[in-house]
């Protein structure tokens, strides 16, 4: 699900993903949420059902293999998160991996 699609389309698929409670299709691009670990419950509960209040225009930065995605999301706690989604695809099945800033 995570090829064959630009850097932004795999953001918004991880975003929407989340904020519909997707666990099988978070977990093709981030594992951390897969099981029931109290780890991935944690991260299940706090991210779940999120809102995308934005998403910017991919980026490159320095020697990064991968592209940087910006994002504001905001939580159901009503916190709201601004930073950049690291995603890379430099795997053999090109594959867009979350990598970082999330």
């Amino acid at each position: 699900m995570y090829y064959l699609i630009i850097c932004r389309e795999a953001g918004e698929l991880f975003f929407s993903s989340l904020a519909k409670n997707d666990w099988q299709l978070v977990n093709q691009i981030y594992p951390f949420f897969e099981g029931n670990s109290e780890n991935a419950k944690m991260l299940k509960s706090k991210f779940g059902g999120l809102t995308i209040m934005q998403l910017g225009e991919p980026f490159k930065s320095g020697q990064y293999v991968g592209e940087f995605v910006p994002y504001e999301i905001r939580l159901q706690s009503g916190k709201t998160i601004r930073h950049n989604l690291a995603l890379r695809n430099d795997n053999p099945n090109k594959v867009w991996m979350v990598d970082g800033g999330f």
